[in-house]
């Protein structure tokens, strides 16, 4: 047996789940469509009249203004991933009105280390010899006679302590020209998001107050 669950609002997306309450303690997809706003009249039933306050980008809260039923709609993201789930969407059981909450997992945990690198200037041929003194008086700051002598006595740390990202970025930099950069590793930390991919799963639900 299914149930329709309301996720988000403007417009609504609505998503198919074994409902909690009604049938099992875990949810499948099963379909997707798009509604208009007034799909959530749909849960309320018997009540006639509801307010909202919304906090963007946090989920929307609703509630009855003539009798308990509550529920929240929309989705927060977390700020720690130990646990591999990066955000949390609350549901509600259109249904049974029972609230929902799925943890939506981390579709990619990054490598099991965080490594950081230096920049190493270890091989300049002569047509490029300007372009890599530029480099040097750009990030190690020194006058140009100082730039010159390292240069004559490679290799020249450039830069210090750098994520992987950046290191793409001086390769890019140096792309055009056969001057040779090298990234030894200076520094390496556990992941503590790292671990295997998870599916997404129903985090709790709560029986709404009968209405």
């Amino acid at each position: 047996m299914t149930a329709t669950f309301l996720l988000g609002n403007d417009p609504l997306c609505t998503e198919q789940y074994v409902c909690h309450r009604l049938h099992a303690d875990v949810y499948s997809a099963v379909d997707r469509t798009f509604t208009t706003q007034t799909s959530i009249v749909v849960l309320l039933v018997a009540c006639k009249s509801f307010y909202h306050s919304q906090t963007i980008p946090m989920p929307t809260d609703y509630a009855c203004k003539t009798c308990d039923l509550r529920f929240s709609v929309g989705w927060f993201h977390y700020h720690l991933f130990e646990t591999g789930y990066g955000s949390e969407t609350l549901l509600v059981c259109t249904a049974c009105g029972t609230q929902h909450s799925i943890q939506i997992a981390l579709r990619n945990r990054g490598p099991e280390f965080h490594e950081l690198h230096d920049v190493e200037l270890t091989h300049v041929p002569k047509n490029d010899r300007l372009f890599a003194l530029r480099l040097i008086r750009d990030n190690c700051t020194c006058a140009p006679n100082e730039a010159i002598a390292l240069l004559d006595h490679l290799p020249v740390c450039l830069a210090e302590r750098v994520h992987p990202y950046q290191v793409q970025e001086w390769i890019k930099r140096v792309s055009k020209t056969a001057i040779v950069l090298n990234f030894p590793v200076v520094e390496r930390k556990p992941n503590e998001s790292y671990g295997p991919v998870l599916q997404d799963r129903l985090h709790w639900c709560v029986v709404p107050l009968p209405f």
